[in-house]
């Protein structure tokens, strides 16, 4: 039995890419769900070269939407029987995509320069005073009066 998912989350991790032990290439990702108070971890496999394409291009923390083949296994964990859920992704699709992040690079870029330029032109400032401190060191000092 096969069970097709839809769902949406964040990326708990940045998705890496695998080698699979027949040579296959995939990339695995870490979707973490909240319903209510529960947050559950999904494991992410991708074969298909546009799903990996897409979930490379994410970090940690993107929304991402993820529809695919509904993958549950239970395991065993110091003697407690456990559930590992995961979803053989057919489509991804980043919810933020790269364009958002381009743009706050961008964004990010920008103000960094402006910073230099205003420490450029702070440092230009305060020699533009050492240099007029220092002319005023140099003058002769005016005659002073004296009573007589």
């Amino acid at each position: 039995m096969t069970a097709k998912v839809l769902m949406t989350g964040t990326l708990f991790a940045r998705p890496e890419k695998r080698t699979l032990r027949y040579g296959a290439h995939c990339v695995t990702a870490i979707l973490k769900t909240q319903q209510g108070n529960h947050t559950r971890l999904w494991h992410i496999a991708a074969l298909r070269e546009t799903v990996k394409a897409t979930l490379l291009r994410l970090s940690e923390g993107d929304a991402v939407a993820v529809q695919g083949l509904l993958k549950a296994e239970l395991y065993d964990s110091c003697g407690e029987t456990r559930l590992s859920c995961g979803v053989i992704a057919e489509r991804a699709l980043g919810l933020h995509g790269p364009s958002d992040r381009k743009e706050r690079e961008a964004v990010i870029a920008r103000q960094q320069n402006e910073i230099k330029a205003l420490a450029e032109s702070l440092k230009e400032q305060e020699l533009q005073i050492e240099n007029m401190r220092g002319q005023r060191e140099s003058e002769p000092a005016p005659p002073t009066a004296t009573g007589g």
